[in-house]
């Protein structure tokens, strides 16, 4: 009929997909959903203050990993505490990245399949936990292969917000695209 349908589906949520005659194409499309490694060229951190998300993105799927939402005080009225939490904010975000992208504790490594990784937000966040995580590097090297993996295929970009409607502002970015492509993304 040349129609399409589209949807999003949550974690827990059992689907049941009704067709009478499925082509190969479409199998193939359906079993390349389910595979993991297949769910990420690309990873996408979108961040603003006091919440962050984690995206997996390829060809056909977009893919929430993970939410990191932490309260944090006006900077006029509590100066140096905002700077603290901040940077709790920040070691939040690593502490996930670490979880949800360490080979060893998924079984599998799905680090391998990404290969860009952007960051972005509205302001200067996303230079901030860019420095953050260059820090924490700096420091021990051999901690986090994890995260030296992430930084070396970063790209960071400038958002209006935190949110998932900042993944299309990303994506319609021609610079970052063309940045994207050069890396095999």
């Amino acid at each position: 009929m040349g129609q399409a349908q589209a949807m999003e589906i949550f974690g827990p949520m059992k689907t049941t997909l009704i067709k009478r005659q499925f082509d190969y194409i479409h199998v193939k499309k359906l079993k390349d959903i389910q595979n993991e490694k297949n769910q990420g060229k690309m990873m996408a951190i979108i961040m603003e203050e006091g919440v962050a998300h984690v995206y997996l993105v390829s060809s056909g799927t977009t893919k929430l990993k993970c939410k990191i939402e932490k309260s944090i005080s006006k900077r006029k009225a509590f100066g140096g505490k905002t700077d603290k939490q901040i940077n709790k904010f920040f070691e939040n975000i690593v502490q996930q990245l670490e979880v949800h992208f360490n080979p060893s504790e998924n079984g599998h490594d799905l680090l391998d399949s990404i290969k860009s990784v952007v960051i972005g937000s509205p302001g200067f966040y996303r230079e901030h936990f860019y420095n953050y995580v260059k820090a924490i590097i700096e420091k021990n090297p051999k901690k986090s292969t994890v995260l030296t993996d992430l930084m070396n295929k970063s790209i960071l970009a400038h958002t209006t917000s935190g949110y998932k409607h900042s993944l299309t502002e990303i994506l319609q970015n021609k610079e970052i695209m063309k940045r994207m492509s050069e890396v095999g993304c």
